[in-house]
């Protein structure tokens, strides 16, 4: 006799997570072009039929791992926006750091979408570019050192972070110097806050 009993309902968030997490391996480890649709469904255990359910294509899969990765940085961008005179630049750099530090392969993908020259998730460039408008209107409450515009004063202390995360390792071999341990990155961004000038520390973001 054929068996009646059913497959148990597939829960949507879970599914969803599911191919999130598998999807954000994959392109960490071989970039955009080099990973397919069949190969992230296959590592989340689920049809590529839900994958495009989910998610439409691979670019929206792509565009969707780093929204999701980056719901720290975000929410500093939008305060930013919505005009929260307590958020600074430095909150804006420490969540950038923060992100970085517990996403290590939000670190391999940036460097993939520089190699592979993608473009940005369009709401996350979006974003940045409001973000952008609203620290160069407001020199002064966004503060920089003299004869530097705000914005591009951002634009230097995030490539920092960036640069810090991604070669980090290649200096510690050149310089015999350490850079890889918890103490030596919470140090790094002391040090960089400190270049900053005086800092404070914003309880809303954790930061």
């Amino acid at each position: 006799m054929r068996s009646t009993r059913t497959k148990p309902a597939l829960d949507p968030a879970a599914t969803r997570l599911a191919i999130l997490d598998s999807a954000t391996k994959l392109f960490a480890e071989s970039g955009f072009a080099a990973t397919s649709l069949n190969r992230i469904a296959q590592a989340a255990g689920v049809p590529k039929s839900l994958v495009l359910y989910h998610f439409e294509s691979k670019e929206g899969l792509w565009n969707a791992v780093f929204q999701a990765k980056g719901q720290l940085i975000h929410q500093v961008a939008q305060a930013i926006i919505d005009g929260d005179p307590s958020v600074t630049i430095l909150d804006l750099v420490r969540a950038k750091f923060h992100t970085l530090q517990q996403n290590p392969d939000l670190v391999r993908l940036m460097g993939w979408m520089s190699l592979e020259n993608r473009e940005p998730n369009p709401e996350i460039a979006k974003r940045a570019k409001k973000v952008r408008e609203v620290i160069r209107s407001q020199p002064e409450r966004f503060q920089s050192p003299p004869g530097l515009e705000p914005d591009k004063y951002v634009v230097i202390l995030m490539t920092a972070v960036d640069g810090f995360f991604r070669f980090r390792n290649v200096y510690e071999r050149i310089m015999a110097c350490p850079m890889t341990s918890t103490e030596s990155e919470e140090e790094f961004l002391a040090n960089l806050l400190a270049l900053s000038g005086p800092t404070t520390q914003n309880p809303a973001y954790g930061l």
